[in-house]
């Protein structure tokens, strides 16, 4: 049984922790953070995981999302992390995953009225 809920809800919290942990950073003390550079990266992997296990249905009815980009940075992360990109992480957490957050609540929203898309 598909679990799109839970899943939809783990990014929520991934997104959230990125932003909670890169508030007032700027991207030279993300550079010098070895904490931080190993923080965001993984909760860029939780995000694919748990985008990668929704439902094919809600992935087709949904397809403005870039599924399989979003999967593929988690393999890429998963499998090659030497070879990210520092830069390329920061981009991606200051720039993508807060529209990708506002779009997975609106999905949640949508399709589970009865859950709520941010914490109290």
């Amino acid at each position: 049984m598909w679990r799109d809920d839970a899943f939809l809800h783990d990014v929520i919290e991934a997104a959230d922790r990125i932003r909670d942990g890169l508030r007032a950073i700027e991207a030279p003390e993300f550079a010098r953070s070895p904490v931080l550079q190993d923080a965001v990266p993984y909760r860029l992997l939780v995000i694919g995981e748990a985008l990668n296990r929704v439902s094919p249905e809600i992935k087709e009815k949904y397809s403005d999302l870039p599924w399989s980009q979003i999967v593929g940075l988690r393999h890429r992360l998963a499998h090659d992390y030497g070879g990210i990109d520092r830069d390329l992480i920061w981009r991606i957490a200051t720039a993508h995953v807060p529209p990708l957050r506002d779009r997975v609540a609106e999905i949640i929203e949508a399709e589970f009225p009865d859950d709520s898309a941010s914490p109290p």
